[in-house]
């Protein structure tokens, strides 16, 4: 009867307790970005938010557009599609950077990719010539 209580005990203990299986299934994306070109008197304040599956995942503190900024989120490994958007706080509203608002371009990545380790991306939002990226490590 012990051994079948310590064998109970085991076995049941391995499905509340993380197993070294279950540790370092998150890794780290971050976007840096940078608006190049603004002219004079449309400068505004800018953020970068990031969608994972089509839900919020994080964003970028608020700052002037001609400073860079960064976002890391946190995905487990695996397929996800990531959505990153830069925002512009016109009048007092935040509002995407598209055509659709009257942007000049859509600075707006979409990607579907396999998330295995560390990513880090450059994201060059160009005023005269729209979007780039650079890979990081």
């Amino acid at each position: 009867m012990k051994y079948l209580l310590t064998v109970c005990i085991t076995v049941f203990s391995g499905f509340f307790t993380p197993s070294s299986a279950q540790k370092g299934k998150e890794v780290p994306l971050t976007l840096n970005y940078e608006v190049l070109h603004t002219l004079e008197g449309f400068s505004y304040d800018a953020k970068l938010v990031v969608y994972v599956d089509g839900k919020p995942a994080g964003e970028s503190v608020a700052h002037n557009q001609t400073i860079p900024g960064a976002v890391t989120v946190k995905l487990s490994r695996g397929k996800h599609t990531v959505r990153a958007v830069l925002l512009a706080k016109y009048k007092d509203v935040w509002e995407e950077r598209t055509v659709a608002n009257d942007y000049g371009h859509d600075f707006v990545l979409t990607e579907e990719g396999m998330f295995k380790k560390r990513r880090s991306v450059l994201l060059i939002f160009d005023i005269d010539s729209g979007l780039r990226t650079e890979n990081g490590h």
